[in-house]
């Protein structure tokens, strides 16, 4: 998990911690145990049209509980690794850090992993509630891109300036995947996409362009859930937000 905000020193000035007031750059090991949330979707059965997983934790806030949601398409992955965890280095979470149950989800910003879980949903159009006030490392203006932009090299230690070991890389030229077919001219319909939405029969389109991926399912590395899900209409946001261009082409 990445949380930008998490510094002692500024949140000793709101109240005194425990500890020595490090900033920016603390970081923890933890391993959590619990189980997928791809497997308990696969036997909850979102139903069709969901987009987003919500969240929802105990703890109140003056206007609500605290809330965040993520990609239905993230949640079914189970590369992505979400979690629901019970035991953090193997130990019953303590109450600090979510007992008695908490989300776990790899890779992005710590806020949206919700400490003492009560509530999850699928919804078609949910949205962050509460979210995290910094922005996450991987988006335009995040750490991670300052970082590049002043020369660092984020596996090297020499974050913020240049490597004096390390050559800076050449710039790539960017690689634009063509997923269409020049000789397919058929125009196809939404009402005509969206009768096309089962386990056996399973269309989709991305950035106007209609795929059959019927015969793909038992192929897909993320599960023919995901795909079956966000059949029968555009998945354009969902299929671009996931898969990378080795995975496109």
């Amino acid at each position: 998990m990445v949380c930008a905000g998490n510094r002692r020193k500024e949140q000793n000035v709101v109240r005194k911690g425990n500890g020595f007031n490090w900033g920016s750059a603390g970081h923890s090991t933890a391993l959590f145990t619990g189980v997928l949330v791809n497997d308990i979707l696969k036997i909850a059965k979102p139903k069709h049209g969901a987009r987003y997983m919500c969240m929802e934790g105990a703890d109140k806030l003056p206007n609500g509980y605290y809330g965040t949601s993520i990609r239905l398409s993230t949640a079914m992955d189970p590369a992505m690794g979400v979690m629901l965890a019970h035991k953090m280095n193997g130990e019953l979470l303590a109450p600090d850090h979510g007992r008695p149950l908490r989300v776990v989800i790899p890779g992005q910003i710590g806020g949206r992993s919700v400490k003492w879980l009560t509530i999850t949903k699928e919804e078609d159009g949910c949205s962050l509630k509460f979210d995290h006030p910094t922005i996450p490392a991987l988006t335009k203006g995040g750490w991670m891109e300052k970082v590049k932009e002043q020369g660092g090299e984020l596996i090297d230690g020499f974050w913020g300036t240049r490597s004096l070991v390390t050559a800076p890389s050449e710039e790539k030229s960017s690689l634009v995947v063509k997923m269409t077919d020049d000789h397919v001219k058929r125009i196809i319909t939404e009402e005509e996409l969206s009768q096309h939405n089962k386990d056996d029969d399973a269309w989709f389109a991305v950035n106007g362009h209609v795929y059959n991926a019927t015969e793909y399912l038992k192929d897909h590395p993320g599960g023919s859930e995901s795909i079956i899900l966000a059949s029968g209409a555009d998945a354009s946001d969902d299929f671009i937000a996931i898969h990378s261009d080795a995975a496109k082409a």
